[in-house]
């Protein structure tokens, strides 16, 4: 079994564009994903590796931070399992920073590995990233992020986004983080193995950006929490532990980011120290039809998933099913495997 592939009708109806690494802008029509750019097998343990501005001379990785020249490319294919290390004894970094303003911009394959020890600060794992995406309409396929700070970072106003069939594992912020912009992008099929925090979309300090007109889609993905050893504010908050599976506008809501969450799957093994194991986010529309086929598996003690976070799953998405005990473990692994087995070329 290959990876999955949503279809470019998805993006229609979220109106966002559709035509990233060979997808189709005809509604209905399944993206073919064509994959433009050269495969090359770049060395282990290269240097942190910046793509800017797409060009078909270009090889990855490199350390280009500007380029002249038109466009000519539009999707980078890396080697599978070629890795990146990022090594150095202290700072932030990010592994791969996809910048520039190429129409479109395609990372596929590829693993990349902060080396740095989990006993890190807070304060260096706050800044850290896997992968930054600072260009417009950018897809990232078939990746393996691990022991990242944030897992997967947009960070461009008006720019939408594609991570799918990706696996980001042991990330000590949040796997996914959206707070400068409040992009509406795609999450799909992607298995988010360890989030101290799931999915970030709650403005930063200054940010007058908002969610006003966008969506984020959460479709088919796996998402566990995971506690770290270092934590936000932990003269605050116990620590180690770990946030929730959203973290959110909990303010004025009507600058908040709206979600579709279709088929997903969110696992925990205990309450977080701070956010809830709710849905704090306005869902697309204020649809039920946009928040469907969800499974929450809770693997902490049985009766104990908190009564505040089942009726907002309830009331926000009434066919959620809330899996305890054995059942929520057989449900999770079960899941977990399938993944496995159907995305054999990410690790």
């Amino acid at each position: 079994m290959k990876s999955q592939r949503r279809t470019g009708a998805t993006f229609i109806a979220l109106g966002i564009l559709a035509t990233a690494c060979g997808g189709s802008t005809a509604p209905g029509a399944a993206s073919s994903k064509q994959h433009l750019g050269t495969e090359i097998i770049g060395p282990t343990n290269s240097p942190i590796v910046h793509v800017a501005h797409c060009k078909s001379a270009d090889t990855m990785p490199h350390t280009t931070t500007t380029s002249t020249g038109p466009v000519q490319c539009m999707c980078r294919t890396v080697a599978k399992r070629t890795t990146w290390h990022d090594r150095g004894a202290t700072g932030t970094s990010n592994i791969v920073t996809i910048d520039g303003n190429s129409p479109f911009n395609c990372i596929v394959h590829g693993v990349f590995i902060n080396d740095r020890p989990d006993n890190d600060p807070w304060n260096l794992w706050h800044y850290r990233s896997g992968i930054k995406v600072a260009e417009p309409n950018t897809v990232v396929d078939q990746v393996h992020i691990s022991n990242e700070g944030d897992g997967f970072k947009p960070l461009r106003a008006g720019q939408s986004f594609e991570l799918s069939n990706s696996w980001l594992q042991h990330t000590h912020d949040d796997c996914v983080q959206n707070d400068e912009y409040l992009d509406g992008g795609v999450l799909f099929n992607n298995y988010f193995d360890g989030c101290y925090s799931g999915i970030s979309a709650r403005r930063s300090s200054g940010t007058t950006f908002d969610g006003a007109g966008k969506v984020m889609r959460l479709e088919h993905n796996l998402l566990s929490l995971e506690s770290m050893i270092a934590c936000y504010k932990p003269t605050k908050y116990r620590c180690p532990d770990h946030g929730g599976f959203f973290k959110w506008e909990d303010g004025d809501l009507s600058v908040a980011l709206p979600v579709a969450l279709v088929a997903n799957t969110f696992m925990a093994t205990s309450l977080p120290s701070h956010q809830t194991l709710g849905i704090p986010a306005p869902i697309y529309l204020n649809s039920a039809a946009n928040c469907t086929g969800n499974t929450i598996d809770w693997l902490g003690p049985v009766g104990g998933f908190p009564t505040a976070d089942r009726a907002e799953w309830r009331t926000k998405c009434p066919d959620t099913i809330i899996n305890e005990g054995a059942d929520a473990r057989s449900d999770w692994n079960t899941k977990v495997a399938a993944w496995h087995a159907a995305n054999p070329d990410v690790g």
